[in-house]
């Protein structure tokens, strides 16, 4: 078997070639380890769900090795990131997902945090949706700074950090989402901006469904850039009964904290919502799943991945 593998340039005494190993990971991504092996049977070679899920978790690890080596490159050596499109303005959005872990039983954590962003170029209109313009991913289980440095050279795989002046990034007000903005290097103007969808959805959860006029007028008031008369409107609602007394309090904290990125001027983002379920949770969050804290971050950095390249081949 030695010199056939010689050939045909495989591995020698591997049981499975690199199409079949590629295919593991590349269905793997996207459905049960289980449901990647009975797709592969089909197409005539027979292995299990644990062989997938190995697969799965060696290319996870090749991946992180690669955004480690290019956040060195890029924070340590100062050798730029191979970016092909030239952008003046990139879009950029950041928010965690939550999966369960295994042996929550035992007294360990029953859920740990996917730090996930999306990068992209702008936003055009394909029949009634509009599709964003080169966009690269990039999620794991990880620290806030060896994220952000990761994920500033992922962008930079994409887009030409030299030719990038602005940068507006959409987080949901969590701290390592906006210490985003610090990552970037000093010629681009970042601007940080909470989504909306966090804003409007905390302020609803301070009415009953019978007052939710009151929500829309707070709200329309911080869309106006009045935002701290919005607050000063919470709280009389509050105080007259209006509006629930302890969450409005908590609510009042979360858009004083966040302040200075409210209603900001700029294009519109609001999309990480979405990402997060569709391109994660949807694979990472559904039952029976369940994962190890390696294997969450791999099965993360794969599914970015591919996301990545597939969209910049659209």
């Amino acid at each position: 078997m030695i010199p056939l593998a010689d050939f045909l340039d495989l591995p020698w005494c591997s049981r499975v070639t690199p199409g079949a190993r590629s295919f593991r990971v590349d269905a793997g991504a996207d459905v049960s380890s289980q449901k990647a092996a009975t797709l592969l049977a089909r197409r005539g070679s027979r292995v299990s769900a644990t062989t997938v899920m190995s697969s799965l978790r060696v290319a996870g690890a090749l991946c992180a090795e690669e955004d480690a080596a290019l956040a060195e490159d890029l924070f340590v050596n100062g050798v730029t990131p191979p970016g092909e499109v030239e952008f003046e303005q990139v879009l950029v959005e950041a928010g965690g997902t939550w999966v369960s872990l295994q042996g929550a039983a035992g007294g360990g954590p029953g859920r740990v945090e996917i730090k996930a962003l999306v990068a992209y170029g702008s936003k055009e209109w394909a029949g009634k949706k509009t599709r964003r313009v080169g966009c690269v991913h990039h999620g794991c289980v990880a620290g806030p700074d060896s994220f952000w440095t990761q994920g500033i050279a992922a962008i930079g795989t994409r887009f030409d950090p030299s030719k990038v002046r602005v940068c507006h990034m959409g987080t949901d007000g969590e701290g390592w989402c906006e210490r985003g903005t610090e990552f970037f290097p000093a010629k681009v103007k970042s601007t940080g901006h909470l989504d909306p969808f966090h804003v409007n959805r905390a302020v609803l959860s301070c009415f009953d469904a019978d007052n939710r006029r009151g929500a829309w007028h707070v709200i329309d008031v911080l869309n106006d850039g009045d935002k701290e008369e919005a607050c000063l409107l919470l709280e009389a609602m509050r105080d007259m009964g209006v509006a629930r007394e302890k969450r409005s309090a908590e609510v009042v904290g979360y858009l004083r904290n966040n302040i200075d990125i409210i209603a900001i001027e700029g294009p519109s983002l609001g999309t990480m919502e979405s990402e997060n379920q569709h391109l994660y949770g949807s694979r990472m969050d559904s039952v029976p799943c369940a994962w190890s804290h390696p294997g969450a971050s791999a099965m993360a950095r794969v599914v970015s991945r591919k996301h990545s390249k597939a969209r910049s081949r659209a």
